[in-house]
Order: structure tokens, then C-alpha cells, then sequence
């Protein structure tokens, strides 16, 4: 995972355009697009005001969207006439289905039983995990990094921990590569980058360690060790944002 890349993107995503906030007009929304390689489908990432963004793909009548909105995260699933949205933020998730609201607290894993239920029964989820499965994400984007933790989750609730294990894999490199900041005043996008690779491999130890300590047969626990790990993952990679959005430049 490339800091560089990933830090352009990002200040691009949560900055906006720093002079002409600070001549007091409001930018308007811009929007970029990039074709999958693998699918040949456009995917869209459009940036406005400070610390928001989204995220969007379609095919045919399934489209996926996310929507960053300052320190949480609303994707939204729709499939014909099914839709499922959830919301992620370092506190943990809430899912809305037809079934009805779920919610999920990280301080009480336990508690992330539910949320599995809740998105394994909705038709929207399994058609999207499949659609989100076929792409071929760069996790030095901000939209690969974006889509690859909503593949995570959406493929942990239905047994599937291929996408987990993606995104782990991708920060033990990230926290491997040694980074040069420039010193300077205040809170920095290295600082930010520093915090954030620290946090999110104490985040992957902890889903090693609950993987390791559980029973290659108990499939129901090893699915809750994934799901919590990708609601984790989410909120480390929105609090970097966050972080990014705030600082010096």
C-alpha cells in the first residue's frame, strides 16, 4: 500500500480545494470515475465539502454506494425493489433491512451475532458480495481501499473470509514499508498515516488472535472474529480520513 498515492487521494477526498474554501465560496462536487479492469464497469468517486465523499458502482439493477460523511460510513445496497443501508463508525454498525434495524456495539462483540443475521438473510447483500468479489480493487486508491472493506464485510456474513484476509494482508505490508515525514508544525498526514497503521495492525492482531483461539469447526465464531474485524478496519480507515482532513498540509 503506497502512502503517497493513498495520502494524494485522500486529501483530495476530505480537503477539497483548500483555496477556495479559504476565499470563503463553497467548491462544487467533483466527480472521478475509473473502469474496473477486471469487469469493465465504471466506478465513481465524487468529493465535496470537507471530510465527505461516496463511492458508487451499478450493474445493471444492483448498485452499490457509499457515502463517507465524517468519522462514519452509510453504504447503501440496492437490488431490484431489496434494499439494505448500514452505517460504520469507530463505535460499531447499525443495519436496516426490510427484517427491520440491527445494531452492533464493538464494545460488546457478542452483540455482531445479529448484524450477521441481519445482512446474511438480505438477498441485496449476497448479490452485492458477488459483484464487489468480481472486481479487481487497488488497495493504494482510496476507492479500492473504500470497496475492498465493504467486500470484507459483506463476504464474512456469509462465511466467505477471503476479503478479510485481503485487507489484513494489506495493512501487515502497509506497517512494514518505513515512511520519511518531514518535520513540521502541528498535526501532519504523517502523523495521521503513523496513528492510523498503528491502530489498524493492533486491530489485526486482535482478529489473529480471536481466529487462532477459536475451533477450526465453530464456522459460526470464526464468521463473528471476521465481522467484527471488518467494522473494526472500517472505523480505523474513516478515523485516517478524519485525521487527514484536519491536518497540516
Amino acid at each position: 500500500m503506497n502512502k503517497r498515492a493513498i495520502g494524494a487521494l485522500t486529501l483530495s477526498l476530505l480537503a477539497g480545494t483548500t483555496l477556495t474554501r479559504a476565499a470563503g465560496t463553497t467548491s462544487p462536487p467533483t466527480a472521478r470515475q475509473t473502469i474496473d479492469p477486471a469487469t469493465g464497469l465504471a466506478i465513481t468517486m465524487t468529493t465535496g465539502e470537507r471530510g465527505t465523499g461516496s463511492f458508487e458502482i451499478t450493474n445493471g439493477r444492483l448498485t452499490v454506494r457509499k457515502d463517507v460523511l465524517q468519522g462514519r460510513s452509510i453504504t447503501t445496497i440496492t437490488s431490484g425493489s431489496d434494499q439494505v443501508s448500514f452505517t460504520i463508525d469507530h463505535e460499531g454498525i447499525v443495519v436496516s433491512t426490510r427484517a427491520g434495524v440491527t445494531t452492533a456495539s464493538l464494545r460488546h462483540p457478542e452483540t455482531m451475532s445479529q448484524v450477521v443475521e441481519a445482512l446474511a438473510e438480505a438477498p441485496a447483500v449476497s448479490d452485492a458480495a458477488a459483484l464487489l468479489s468480481r472486481l479487481r480493487l487497488d488497495p493504494a486508491t482510496t476507492t479500492g481501499q473504500a470497496l475492498a472493506l465493504t467486500k470484507a464485510l459483506l463476504q464474512s456474513v456469509a462465511g466467505d473470509g477471503r476479503g478479510t484476509l485481503e485487507v489484513v494482508n494489506g495493512v501487515r505490508e502497509a506497517t512494514r514499508r518505513p515512511h520519511i515525514v518531514a518535520a513540521g508544525l502541528g498535526l501532519t498526514s504523517g502523523d495521521c498515516w503513523g496513528a492510523y497503521t498503528a491502530e489498524a495492525s493492533r486491530t489485526a492482531n486482535e482478529y489473529a488472535d480471536c481466529y487462532n483461539n477459536t475451533s477450526w469447526y465453530d464456522v459460526i465464531d470464526r464468521v463473528a472474529c471476521s465481522t467484527v474485524y471488518d467494522v473494526e478496519a472500517e472505523g480505523d480507515w474513516l478515523d485516517y480520513l478524519n485525521c487527514v482532513g484536519s491536518a497540516t498540509t
